[in-house]
């Protein structure tokens, strides 16, 4: 009888993007990984696969397995001093390799949900808290820019060290907004592989099978991310993207604003390749896409990222998109449940077509404050608002007006009316418009 063992890293986020400046967050990141690739290394002969905050291995005996899932534990509380990973195994019996893989999921998701948690409360007369997290006692003192000096925790210490800047990388999001146009402006693009419990059910029936599935998977992301990356980069010039997260069955980057469509073309170039994915049929992908300042918070960043990329999923059985702009802090816009009418979610092939007709609309030298005026039409009610739009057309030149009119653009008429309701581009191409360049 083996025995199957899994781990796997609890609130991952959370944890990456605790204090809200890009070097803390991307040290959270390399840490996160040196725990993992830690993990793999001291069980190299057992483990399956790890990669992506998991790790899954094989035993032939029980106290092995449980060895396994008392190191990653400390491996975790070693490298990351305040992240944890959660850990168990089954015995495989006479169970195929999937019901032993889904019984050993089952078995930590019990252990999360059992799990406490056991951080400090960094508010305390008998100490001062962590200036970056504030969960926890400041410990160190930490030498940011310029004169600059933070009390912080050992964790917040731990990722300050391991987030220096590389080769051509940036320091901060402040420098990234610098590169991009409008200047100020970032994207951040959350890209989530879809339904992968489904995915691996096809097609994992072994261990083997795991293995090469899960490779494939790993490597078609990052490979698929570097390329891009390079892509939006020109030679020998700071990167235009910085990875905060990658790994597993999703992807968070970041990037100067203009580069968010091209970099997201290439990457669906490049993921699809069969090249990448050894005779299997590579998963469907969903993309949440922010628009927002540099300065606007990364944690904010992150929560529209996921409710546009949980809107884009809607979608199934084919690669989509969701995008949102944000002009000012969450906390000033309230909900947002009000927002325009949008067509989000798109397909993605709809929405990179849509990001064409504006870049043919800029060649036709549209004039930029008719095209605005296409925002404020989009809230008005239908009647009023079509006649406001067929009124704007005439005024428009025939090539512009001709680009507007196709469906691939706004249409004929403002709105569309779809099973789901009645949808319009109009607002989208506004919001889209500073945005969208010929790289």
């Amino acid at each position: 009888m083996s025995y199957l063992a899994l781990a796997d890293a609890d609130r991952v986020q959370e944890y990456v993007f605790g204090p809200s400046q890009l070097r803390y967050v991307r040290g959270a990141s390399r840490l996160q990984t040196q725990a993992i690739e830690r993990i793999e290394s001291q069980f190299h002969s057992e483990v399956i696969f790890a990669n992506g905050g998991l790790a899954l291995a094989e035993f032939d005996t029980g106290p092995e397995a449980q060895r396994f899932c008392q190191a990653s534990e400390e491996v975790f509380r070693t490298v990351t001093r305040s992240a944890t990973i959660s850990a168990a195994y089954v015995d495989q019996r006479e169970d195929s390799f999937p019901t032993a893989w889904k019984r050993v999921r089952d078995a930590v998701e019990r252990r999360k949900r059992q799990r406490n948690d056991l951080s400090v409360d960094g508010a305390h007369w008998l100490w001062s808290s962590c200036e970056r997290c504030g969960l926890r006692p400041a410990q160190t003192l930490v030498p940011e820019a310029g004169n600059q000096v933070v009390s912080c925790c050992d964790a917040c210490s731990s990722k300050w060290w391991k987030g220096e800047a590389g080769a051509h990388e940036v320091a901060d999001f402040e420098r990234l907004g610098q590169l991009g146009s409008p200047e100020n402006y970032l994207a951040l693009l959350y890209l989530d592989l879809d339904r992968m419990g489904e995915y691996l059910e096809r097609n994992i029936a072994n261990k083997e099978q795991c293995r090469t599935v899960s490779m494939a998977v790993d490597e078609a992301l990052h490979g698929s991310v570097d390329c891009a990356t390079m892509h939006v980069t020109r030679r020998g010039e700071e990167l235009r993207v910085v990875k905060l997260l990658v790994g597993g069955d999703d992807a968070v980057v970041i990037m100067a604003a203009d580069a968010a469509v091209p970099f997201l073309r290439e990457f669906r170039e490049e993921f699809v390749k069969p090249a990448r994915w050894e005779g299997l049929e590579p998963p469907w992908f969903s993309a949440g896409i922010v628009y927002a300042h540099s300065h606007f918070p990364i944690s904010e960043f992150m929560l529209v990222a996921k409710q546009c990329c949980r809107e884009a999923k809607k979608l199934r059985g084919q690669h989509s998109a969701s995008f949102r702009l944000i002009t000012s802090s969450l906390a000033e816009e309230g909900d947002q449940a009000d927002r325009h009418a949008t067509a989000c979610p798109y397909s993605l092939d709809v929405f990179l077509l849509f990001c064409d007709q504006i870049l043919e609309l800029k060649s036709k030298e549209a004039p930029r404050s008719k095209i605005h005026r296409l925002h404020e039409i989009c809230q008005e009610d239908e009647l009023p608002g079509t006649y406001e739009y067929l009124n704007l057309l005439l005024r428009l030149s025939p090539p512009v007006r001709s680009i507007l009119r196709k469906r691939e653009c706004v249409g004929p008429l403002l709105w569309q009316h779809l099973p789901g309701g009645r949808v319009t581009r109009g607002a989208d191409l506004v919001e889209l418009w500073e945005f969208v360049h010929d790289q």
